[in-house]
């Protein structure tokens, strides 16, 4: 399947009943080198034009920009080879410019 457009429009696929036509939709949108998937009619998840992720947010600020509360299962570490921060869920130890919080 291909959608095709003309500059500065958007293509889309609409997803719905016959009580709620286009409730659902995924937009490509041209102009702003975007696309989105709407749920429930509200926009929820955008990828901009420099590949940043929205969750809940139509403007993302970062490479993942979430509004709202996340629920993490695992592990969860925050920087890289530095490991900034590191919460480790098997023994709820938090470990702050390591990934060993217990040594």
């Amino acid at each position: 399947m291909t959608l095709m457009t003309d500059n500065g429009q958007q293509a889309a696929i609409f997803f719905g009943d016959d009580a709620t036509a286009g409730i659902g939709r995924i937009v490509y949108d041209h102009n702003e080198n975007s696309m989105a998937i709407y749920t429930s009619s509200d926009e929820n998840f955008l990828i901009d034009s420099s590949g940043n992720v929205g969750i809940r947010t139509t403007s993302p600020a970062t490479a993942l920009d979430v509004k709202g509360k996340v629920n993490i299962t695992g592990n969860f570490t925050v920087g890289e080879a530095d490991n900034i921060l590191f919460v480790d869920n098997t023994s709820k130890e938090v470990g702050i410019g390591t990934s060993d919080p217990s040594a």
